[in-house]
Order: structure tokens, then C-alpha cells, then sequence
């Protein structure tokens, strides 16, 4: 069985090799139509080709030949004596046309910049299918040796589709369907694991069980037939794959989910009208099927504005994800208006709350001063304040030093720390008064 740690290790390598090959086409392609102003479409998407042609010939060779040397290294591990594994590439000139020709319709609504990044998004997702083609191909060569694979999601991208054939476990080489194996969707997080024993519901990378990858199976069925917007079904099928485990720390992409998902929410929240019954169909129903899957009760509340006309809770990703990861099942979430300055963001079972998601760390201490005089506006101040570092990851620890002082000097009871990871600390008071 190949530890979490070691194939949260692989899935970094891998993600960087991806990102290097998106960065790469996206800052060319980009840098030569900035350079190009006067270029027509045509001239653009022949350059980008070009650009493409060469970044994602070799990004592909990259990734398929350290999907291999991980094949014979994962072999070894397994006790299978087998040649050395082969590489195979996904990289076909025809694609890269098609792709370019698909692309350039980015440019007369999106500019140059939506383009490049479709662009590089193609080298991305190819280098990832190029890496799972390695493996599949020398699994399919080493069949009559036992070996198997299986498909393990490992993100926020898994469809129902994807989720179907990893219920299925290791079993390649046992059903005649197993072409449908190497069906990958664009921005697909899958990855094909290669097993060496008997067993094809084992549990090949520790935490992801066929079984209970099974009974998630059927609920993302159920998601899909609540006929919810393709935003809103993804984000409720990411919760209800964050609430069973299966996630590592992808926490910002998680939010980044959940933050479009508002977004098409109240998108159709408004075009019905703005009423309290459009309000209930929409986003009120977003937010109670994502409180669903993790067993808490989460929704949004109204009340009349200042201007006579009534004014609804429309919180965005950063908020949803924090009350999600915060709360224990059973809680109650109701998220408050925000139409007047000095209201939190929202009441929960424990009382008023506030949530912070700085994006500097300068921020901070602003940030912590205002959710202090909201709780105290409200007549709440020991209420609890959830400071967010989703964005803030890199000054982590420079952040939980300003909070800390914020605790000590009384200013605010209970500061309850959200790392970027999606673990929770709650700061108490320390005698030396110094970051903890």
C-alpha cells in the first residue's frame, strides 16, 4: 500500500510538472501576442501552435518518464520483477491544431490574456494524460504478470464518471470495459496507480477504499439529480468529497469551487427577481445541500434594508469553506446580511461570528481591530473571530503572531486560526504575551 504521505508527495511532483508546462505556453503565448499587437486571429493561432507544439512535446516526455521510473520504483516496492518500464506519450500535432483553432474563439471575447491561459491549461492537462497513459501502458504490458491498476481521484475536479470507475478498484486487466479507464475530462486530477497483488478492491494508497469510494459513487448520482447549474453540482459533489476524507490540503481550491458556485447563485438569485422565494430556490439552496454533506445546518438569512427594500445574505467562497471546515456536525450556520458595516457575518450555534480572510499580511491587525468592533456593536464581544490564512499562506506564522496579540491583550476572547491546510487552532492567552 503506498502511504498518503508518499502519494501526496507523487501528486506535488506531478502538479509541478503540469504547472511548469502551463506556465511555460501561457507567458509565450502571451508575451508574443503582446508583442504582436496588430496580429490577426489566424496569426495568433498559428504562433500559438508553434509555442504549443514545442512546450508540449516536452513537458510530455517529462512527465511520462517520471510516471515510469515511479512504475519500476512502485514495482520494486510490490516485489513484481518486470522490465523496465516504458514511456508513452499523449502528444498528437492534430490535437494541438484543434486546440488552437477552439482556443482563438477566447480572443475576440476574453483578449489576449483568456487565450494564453486556455493555451496553457492544453499543456497542463496533456502532460497529466501522458503521465496516466504511462502507467496504464505498461500495466496493460505487464497484465499477465498480475499487475492491475486503479483510478484514484485526488482533488476537487473528480466527476461522477471518474468516481464510477475508481469505485470499480484495481481491476484493468479483469473487465472488458477497461478502455473506458483512459476516458480523462479536461482539468481531470485522476491518477492511474498500478497495484501487484490478488485483491481488486485493496486499498492501493492508504485513506481511498473501492468500497467506500462506491458509496460516494452514489452520491454524487444523487447531486447530479437535483438538475443544480454545472458550478453549483460541482461544488456540492467537492463537499461531499471533502466530508469524506478523501481530499488532502487543496483548501484554496476547495474555496475557489465554492466561490463560483455562490457566484452562479446569485447570479440566478437575481435574475428571478431578488425575492425572498427566488432567494429560498437559489442560494438558500446551495447553501443547504453544502451544509448537507458535511451534517450541518447552513443557510442564509434576510431582513429589511435601510432603503425599505429587504437585503439577503450573499457570502462568498472564503466564508462558505471556513464554516464548513469549522463547524462540528449537528451545528447550525446562518449567514447575516452585510448591508450595515458593524454586522458579523454570521450566528451559529455557539453565538455571533465573525470570519477574516486577510490577503496581506499589513492587513491583519486592520482586519481583527474591525471583526473586534463588530462583536462589541452587536453586543456579543466575546463572540468568536475566524481568521482565515487561506490566502495568507506563506506569512502563517507572522499572522498567528499579530492574532496572538490581539488575545493577550483582551482585545478579542476567542481567535480561532484557519490554516491554509484546513487545520484549526484557538489561540489562548500567553503570558509572555508573544506569538504562540
Amino acid at each position: 500500500m503506498i502511504s498518503a504521505a508518499e502519494f501526496a508527495a507523487y501528486n506535488r511532483e506531478v502538479a509541478r510538472v503540469g504547472d511548469r508546462a502551463a506556465a511555460d505556453v501561457e507567458s509565450s503565448v502571451l508575451a508574443w501576442c503582446r508583442s504582436h499587437d496588430g496580429a490577426t486571429v489566424a496569426e495568433k493561432r498559428e504562433a500559438a501552435k508553434l509555442i504549443m507544439e514545442g512546450f508540449v512535446q516536452g513537458y510530455d516526455d517529462v512527465a511520462a518518464e517520471f510516471a515510469a521510473q515511479w512504475y519500476d520504483h512502485r514495482a520494486e516496492q510490490g516485489g513484481a520483477r518486470l522490465d523496465q518500464a516504458v514511456t508513452m506519450t499523449t502528444y498528437r500535432p492534430d490535437s494541438v491544431d484543434a486546440v488552437a483553432r477552439y482556443q482563438a474563439k477566447k480572443l475576440a471575447k476574453g483578449g489576449d490574456a483568456a487565450f494564453a491561459k486556455a493555451c496553457g491549461e492544453y499543456a497542463r492537462n496533456d502532460a497529466f494524460r501522458s503521465l496516466n497513459e504511462t502507467i496504464s501502458a505498461n500495466v496493460g504490458r505487464d497484465k499477465d504478470k498480475g499487475v492491475r491498476f486503479a483510478r484514484v481521484p485526488t482533488g476537487f475536479e473528480t466527476c461522477t464518471f471518474c468516481l464510477m470507475l475508481a469505485s470499480r478498484g484495481a481491476v484493468y486487466h479483469t473487465r472488458k470495459s477497461a478502455g473506458e479507464f483512459k476516458h480523462f475530462h479536461r482539468n481531470c486530477d485522476c491518477k492511474i496507480v498500478p497495484g501487484f497483488g490478488d485483491d481488486p478492491d485493496a486499498e492501493l494508497v492508504e485513506g481511498v477504499r473501492p468500497k467506500e469510494l462506491h458509496k460516494l459513487y452514489k452520491q454524487f448520482k444523487d447531486i447530479d439529480g437535483y438538475g443544480l447549474p454545472n458550478a453549483q453540482a460541482d461544488a456540492v459533489k467537492a463537499a461531499a468529497y471533502r466530508a469524506s476524507g478523501l481530499s488532502g490540503k487543496e483548501c484554496a481550491a476547495y474555496a475557489d469551487v465554492l466561490d463560483a458556485a455562490i457566484s452562479s447563485a446569485s447570479k440566478e438569485f437575481r435574475a428571478k427577481g431578488r425575492s425572498p422565494a427566488s432567494y429560498d430556490e437559489t442560494v438558500g439552496r446551495l447553501l443547504g445541500l453544502l451544509g448537507k454533506q458535511y451534517g450541518i445546518s447552513l443557510s442564509g438569512s434576510r431582513e429589511p434594508g435601510t432603503k425599505g427594500k429587504t437585503v439577503f445574505a450573499l457570502p462568498d467562497g472564503n466564508e462558505v469553506w471556513a464554516m464548513l471546515e469549522a463547524m462540528d456536525a449537528g451545528d447550525e450556520v446562518v449567514f447575516l446580511p452585510q448591508e450595515r458595516d458593524m454586522v458579523p457575518d454570521v450566528r451559529t450555534s455557539k453565538g455571533y461570528a465573525e470570519i477574516k480572510t486577510p490577503r496581506s499580511i499589513r492587513k491583519v491587525a486592520d482586519r481583527l481591530k474591525h471583526a473586534s468592533e463588530q462583536l462589541d456593536a452587536i453586543g456579543s464581544p466575546d463572540g468568536d473571530v475566524y481568521l482565515s490564512l487561506l490566502r495568507l499562506e506563506s506569512e502563517e506564522r507572522r499572522a498567528i503572531d499579530v492574532a496572538q496579540r490581539f488575545v493577550d491583550d483582551g482585545t478579542i476572547e476567542n481567535i480561532h486560526v484557519m490554516r491554509g491546510d484546513g487545520t484549526i487552532e484557538t489561540l489562548n492567552k500567553t503570558d509572555a504575551g508573544l506569538g504562540s
